[in-house]
Protein backbone atom coordinates (compact mmCIF):
# COMPACT_ATOMS: atom_id res chain seq x y z
CA UNK A 1 0.00 0.00 0.00
CA UNK A 2 3.21 2.33 0.85
CA UNK A 3 4.53 1.54 -2.64
CA UNK A 4 1.16 2.68 -4.29
CA UNK A 5 0.74 5.54 -2.40
CA UNK A 6 4.28 6.76 -3.54
CA UNK A 7 3.76 6.14 -6.82
CA UNK A 8 0.98 8.03 -6.77
CA UNK A 9 2.50 10.97 -5.21
CA UNK A 10 5.40 10.72 -7.38
CA UNK A 11 3.34 10.62 -10.53
CA UNK A 12 1.48 13.62 -9.27
CA UNK A 13 3.96 15.50 -8.23
CA UNK A 14 5.84 15.14 -11.81
CA UNK A 15 2.44 15.97 -13.88
CA UNK A 16 2.57 19.23 -12.08
CA UNK A 17 6.24 19.85 -12.66
CA UNK A 18 5.65 18.75 -15.97
CA UNK A 19 2.25 20.87 -16.54
CA UNK A 20 4.23 24.23 -14.76
CA UNK A 21 7.41 23.87 -17.54
CA UNK A 22 5.15 23.34 -20.37
CA UNK A 23 3.24 26.61 -19.38
CA UNK A 24 6.41 28.42 -18.88
CA UNK A 25 7.89 27.26 -22.45
CA UNK A 26 4.26 28.42 -23.63
CA UNK A 27 4.72 31.77 -22.34
CA UNK A 28 8.15 32.40 -23.55
CA UNK A 29 6.76 31.57 -26.66
CA UNK A 30 4.36 34.39 -26.66
CA UNK A 31 6.49 36.74 -25.13
CA UNK A 32 9.02 35.95 -28.14
CA UNK A 33 6.35 36.94 -30.26
CA UNK A 34 5.08 40.27 -28.34
CA UNK A 35 9.17 41.15 -28.60
CA UNK A 36 9.11 40.44 -32.40
CA UNK A 37 5.86 42.50 -33.34
CA UNK A 38 7.54 45.26 -31.55
CA UNK A 39 10.72 45.25 -33.40
CA UNK A 40 8.79 45.24 -36.69
CA UNK A 41 6.52 47.99 -35.58
CA UNK A 42 9.58 49.87 -34.87
CA UNK A 43 11.05 49.12 -38.06
CA UNK A 44 7.86 50.13 -39.93
CA UNK A 45 7.95 53.40 -37.98
CA UNK A 46 11.60 54.27 -38.63
CA UNK A 47 11.44 53.59 -42.38
CA UNK A 48 7.90 55.99 -42.31
CA UNK A 49 9.42 58.72 -40.46
CA UNK A 50 12.61 58.35 -43.09
CA UNK A 51 10.53 58.52 -45.91
CA UNK A 52 8.30 61.37 -44.73
CA UNK A 53 11.50 63.71 -43.62
CA UNK A 54 12.84 63.11 -46.95
CA UNK A 55 9.64 64.00 -49.06
CA UNK A 56 9.33 67.37 -46.30
CA UNK A 57 12.89 68.09 -47.38
CA UNK A 58 12.12 68.26 -51.36
CA UNK A 59 8.95 70.00 -51.11
CA UNK A 60 10.97 72.58 -49.39
CA UNK A 61 13.52 72.22 -51.84
CA UNK A 62 11.13 73.01 -54.66
CA UNK A 63 9.10 75.61 -52.45
CA UNK A 64 12.73 77.60 -52.60
CA UNK A 65 13.00 77.09 -56.36
CA UNK A 66 9.54 79.17 -56.93
CA UNK A 67 10.05 81.49 -54.57
CA UNK A 68 13.63 81.95 -56.51
CA UNK A 69 12.30 82.48 -59.52
CA UNK A 70 8.60 83.33 -59.83
CA UNK A 71 7.50 86.95 -60.22
CA UNK A 72 4.41 86.41 -59.67
CA UNK A 73 4.18 87.93 -55.56
CA UNK A 74 0.64 85.64 -54.68
CA UNK A 75 2.41 82.28 -56.00
CA UNK A 76 5.89 83.94 -54.25
CA UNK A 77 3.72 83.89 -51.17
CA UNK A 78 1.97 80.46 -51.28
CA UNK A 79 5.41 79.09 -52.09
CA UNK A 80 7.32 80.65 -48.78
CA UNK A 81 4.01 79.97 -46.46
CA UNK A 82 4.14 76.02 -47.32
CA UNK A 83 7.70 76.03 -47.03
CA UNK A 84 7.31 77.65 -43.72
CA UNK A 85 4.83 75.02 -42.53
CA UNK A 86 7.38 72.19 -44.15
CA UNK A 87 10.04 73.24 -42.08
CA UNK A 88 7.78 73.25 -39.05
CA UNK A 89 6.31 69.36 -39.68
CA UNK A 90 10.33 68.92 -40.42
CA UNK A 91 11.43 69.89 -37.27
CA UNK A 92 8.65 67.89 -35.35
CA UNK A 93 9.39 64.73 -37.43
CA UNK A 94 13.49 65.29 -37.03
CA UNK A 95 12.45 65.44 -33.10
CA UNK A 96 10.34 62.68 -33.22
CA UNK A 97 12.57 60.46 -35.07
CA UNK A 98 15.62 61.33 -32.33
CA UNK A 99 13.21 61.02 -29.42
CA UNK A 100 12.93 57.05 -30.82
CA UNK A 101 17.10 56.88 -32.11
CA UNK A 102 16.27 57.25 -36.22
CA UNK A 103 18.62 59.22 -37.88
CA UNK A 104 16.61 61.20 -40.89
CA UNK A 105 18.00 63.15 -43.84
CA UNK A 106 18.74 66.78 -43.45
CA UNK A 107 19.45 67.66 -47.11
CA UNK A 108 17.12 66.91 -50.04
CA UNK A 109 17.35 64.33 -52.72
CA UNK A 110 17.28 66.90 -55.01
CA UNK A 111 20.39 68.35 -56.30
CA UNK A 112 22.09 71.91 -55.03
CA UNK A 113 21.80 72.82 -58.37
CA UNK A 114 17.85 72.02 -58.83
CA UNK A 115 17.27 75.97 -59.60
CA UNK A 116 19.81 76.13 -62.19
CA UNK A 117 18.10 73.18 -63.68
CA UNK A 118 14.68 74.39 -63.48
CA UNK A 119 16.15 77.91 -65.15
CA UNK A 120 18.04 75.55 -67.90
CA UNK A 121 15.26 73.33 -69.02
CA UNK A 122 12.83 76.05 -69.04
CA UNK A 123 9.87 74.25 -66.63
CA UNK A 124 7.64 76.72 -65.52
CA UNK A 125 5.93 77.32 -62.21
CA UNK A 126 2.84 75.17 -62.74
CA UNK A 127 5.50 71.93 -63.30
CA UNK A 128 7.15 73.26 -60.08
CA UNK A 129 3.57 73.28 -58.22
CA UNK A 130 2.38 70.32 -59.60
CA UNK A 131 5.33 68.12 -58.20
CA UNK A 132 5.11 69.75 -55.11
CA UNK A 133 1.71 68.57 -54.89
CA UNK A 134 2.58 65.21 -55.55
CA UNK A 135 5.39 65.39 -52.76
CA UNK A 136 2.53 66.51 -50.30
CA UNK A 137 0.16 63.88 -51.06
CA UNK A 138 3.38 61.28 -50.98
CA UNK A 139 3.83 63.03 -47.45
CA UNK A 140 0.00 62.52 -46.87
CA UNK A 141 0.10 58.84 -47.70
CA UNK A 142 3.55 57.91 -45.49
CA UNK A 143 2.55 59.86 -42.87
CA UNK A 144 -1.36 58.32 -42.48
CA UNK A 145 -0.12 55.02 -42.81
CA UNK A 146 2.40 55.62 -39.85
CA UNK A 147 -0.39 56.87 -37.88
CA UNK A 148 -2.09 53.64 -38.58
CA UNK A 149 0.62 51.73 -37.45
CA UNK A 150 2.03 53.07 -34.28
CA UNK A 151 1.94 51.91 -31.18
CA UNK A 152 3.38 55.60 -30.13
CA UNK A 153 0.59 57.88 -28.76
CA UNK A 154 3.38 60.95 -29.48
CA UNK A 155 4.10 60.00 -32.82
CA UNK A 156 0.21 59.37 -33.82
CA UNK A 157 -0.93 62.66 -32.32
CA UNK A 158 1.73 64.42 -34.01
CA UNK A 159 1.14 62.55 -36.98
CA UNK A 160 -2.45 63.76 -36.90
CA UNK A 161 -1.68 67.42 -36.70
CA UNK A 162 0.62 67.25 -39.42
CA UNK A 163 -1.94 65.86 -41.78
CA UNK A 164 -4.37 68.03 -41.03
CA UNK A 165 -1.32 70.69 -42.60
CA UNK A 166 -0.48 68.64 -45.02
CA UNK A 167 -4.07 68.67 -46.33
CA UNK A 168 -4.49 72.40 -46.20
CA UNK A 169 -1.21 72.70 -47.83
CA UNK A 170 -2.16 70.27 -50.80
CA UNK A 171 -5.75 72.24 -51.33
CA UNK A 172 -3.83 75.56 -51.20
CA UNK A 173 -1.55 74.40 -53.98
CA UNK A 174 -4.36 72.67 -56.24
CA UNK A 175 -6.44 75.81 -56.17
CA UNK A 176 -3.05 77.61 -57.13
CA UNK A 177 -2.51 75.32 -59.79
CA UNK A 178 -5.82 75.54 -61.24
CA UNK A 179 -5.83 79.53 -60.74
CA UNK A 180 -2.94 79.65 -63.26
CA UNK A 181 -4.98 77.60 -65.55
Amino acid sequence: MKKATIRIITSLLLTIVFVISCKKIINSKEGSKVVNEKILNDKLEATLLVKAAQNNLNTIALCNAVEKIEEDQEIKSVAIAIKEEQQKIFDGIQNLASENMISVASKPTYQADVLKYFKNENIVTVDILDNIKDKLETQIEVLDTLRLKTDDNAIELAVEEYLEVLKENKAITQNTLESLE
